[in-house]
């Protein structure tokens, strides 16, 4: 009876997939031209060179259909992909009503399973991370300026030995630990909490600053690691088979309730202090737990709910600001030739100006260097993803129906030789002007910095509407190290070549195992 049963839902469960695939293949966008193979057997093709080849597929419909939409077979079926101003600015002109930006992130991430329902939720109703990362989190940048770079001198100092020979370090390893104490430094402080609250709570009387605590770091960069190899492996299953599949390989949960061996006794205290003195009481923190009490309602103010968006927040810091940054570590150690010039501008404004935040947003040549890098290695080969909440007609006709998702092929725009000359080639200081007194605000020779957007550069999504707003923490801490590393290091990689970036899909990750030497800087 069993065996019946079972062949009964497997029949059942096929036919239903059949009859489904059959649709999706050849009745769906029907009117979008495609790239690449476009039948039942061969869409399998078009999956599994999107998977291994992705710049190559995306980079051949930007040629054949510019200004335009067209579409490719993925492992989760057609995506859209349009480039060209007309075609952006027809973006730009709708709301999260018709084009999402969360629901395309919640599905990319599979935060259902990854983070939880609770960020699933706020995914497709109010994003309170990015409310927080607007708001708290830029706002506060320039006032814990010596905080981070204080965290960032000490975590490099930890991890990279000052050595007068040559000494290989792992490095993507490395930059994890140190964006991981630079970021956790700008979300929780320097203290777990104040004073006042350690004197209510004996056991806090002993726990390190969470920057520096290896084990809450250990567990914060874990869960990062542990969402992204969640969300790959989720997407490869079919989404009837996720839910179970998400029980094997994510355990979400049980980071939560190790992170609340840390932050839950806090979180309960902020609570207490609030009902006692109000939301403004005297000596409440500057960090993540009180923006997140700030932001969100009555009914999800609890400690669970807290723990869960603080550790969400960490995650996003981490992944991309250390690949990124990683990205411009690769770069620099196959081209060292260029770090005289940098130490050069490094030097003159800090003379100037001193270490502020302000002051580093004048290091031009540091800055053209790492959008050059990023502009020519990148971290993901399209931006932009939207999610097509209801039928939306580009103003050229093409029609796109609900539940599609639409994105920009970052990386073939960037290469693409009408909007950078020589464009295939690296020129770290295409972005600026050499000459160091353009280093002052407004000098002539200013271009916009690598945090800012436009139709040419588009590492943090197309221009419009939500743009990522922690590109600007992401910006400081990537200038940060790389100064450091820059003013007080030699760096090298030990046959010359920068590693191979490891691409899979529209990601374009850095190398995991590769090795960049490093020495004390000789003058």
């Amino acid at each position: 009876m069993f065996l019946r049963t079972f062949q009964y839902l497997a029949l059942g469960f096929g036919a239903v997939w059949l009859v489904t695939r059959i649709y999706h293949v050849y009745f769906t966008l029907t009117d979008i031209p495609t790239v690449g193979p476009s039948g039942f057997f061969t869409t399998f093709l078009a999956m599994k060179r999107y998977l291994m080849s992705p710049e190559e597929f995306l980079e051949e419909g930007y040629r054949k259909f510019p200004n335009m939409a067209f579409k490719l077979y993925t492992q989760n079926g057609w995506l859209v992909v349009v480039s060209g101003d007309e075609r952006l600015s027809d973006m730009r002109k709708v709301g999260s009503d018709v084009l999402s930006f969360g629901c395309s992130t919640a599905d990319l991430i599979q935060i259902k399973f990854t983070l939880g329902k609770e960020l699933h939720w706020d995914m497709h109703n109010t994003d309170y991370i990015k409310l927080v990362a607007a708001t708290g989190l830029t706002r506060s940048i320039a006032d814990k300026f010596d905080e981070i770079r204080e965290e960032v001198n000490e975590a490099i100092e930890d991890r990279i030995p000052a050595n007068d020979d040559w000494v290989p370090v792992t490095a993507l390893p490395a930059i994890e630990k140190i964006v991981s104490r630079a970021s956790n430094r700008m979300l929780l402080g320097s203290k777990f909490c104040s004073p006042l609250f350690r004197k209510h709570i004996r056991s806090v009387h002993t726990t390190p600053a969470p920057a520096k605590d290896p084990e809450y770091l250990q567990l914060t960069t874990s869960f990062a690691e542990n969402v992204v190899r969640g969300c790959i492996i989720l997407h490869i299953f079919p989404e009837i088979f996720r839910p179970v599949v998400a029980k094997i390989v994510c355990g979400t949960e049980s980071y939560y309730r190790k992170a609340h061996r840390y932050l839950g006794p806090l979180i309960n205290y902020r609570l207490k202090q609030e009902a006692n003195f109000g939301r403004k009481w005297e000596g409440k923190p500057n960090d993540c737990i009180s923006w997140f009490l700030g932001v969100l309602p009555d009914e999800q103010r609890s400690v669970r709910d807290v723990i869960r968006r603080v550790l969400a927040m960490s995650f996003a810091s981490l992944h991309t600001t250390s690949q990124s940054l990683s990205q411009a570590l690769f770069g620099l150690a196959a081209n060292p030739q260029y770090a005289p010039l940098l130490r050069e501008e490094i030097e003159a404004v800090v003379e100037r100006h001193g270490w502020s935040y302000a002051s580093v947003q004048k290091m031009k040549r540091l800055d053209s260097f790492i959008k050059e890098s990023l502009r020519f290695w990148g971290i993901s080969m399209i931006t932009s993803v939207r999610r097509v909440q209801q039928p939306f007609t580009f103003s050229n006709g093409q029609t796109i129906p609900p539940g599609f998702e639409i994105c920009v092929p970052s990386k073939a725009v960037h290469l693409d030789e009408s909007n950078h000359e020589n464009a295939r080639e690296f020129h770290p200081f295409r972005f600026c002007n050499m000459d160091l007194d353009s280093i002052e605000e407004g000098s002539e020779g200013d271009t916009r910095p690598f945090v800012a957007t436009s139709k040419s550069f588009m590492l943090f999504g197309a221009p419009g509407r939500h743009n990522c707003p922690g590109r600007f923490i992401a910006a400081t801490e990537i200038k940060s190290v790389l100064a450091y590393l820059i003013m007080n290091y030699d760096m090298k990689f030990e046959n010359g070549e920068r590693p191979k970036n490891l691409a899979f899909g529209p990601a374009n990750a850095a190398s995991e195992t590769a090795q960049v030497l490093f020495r004390k800087r000789k003058f």
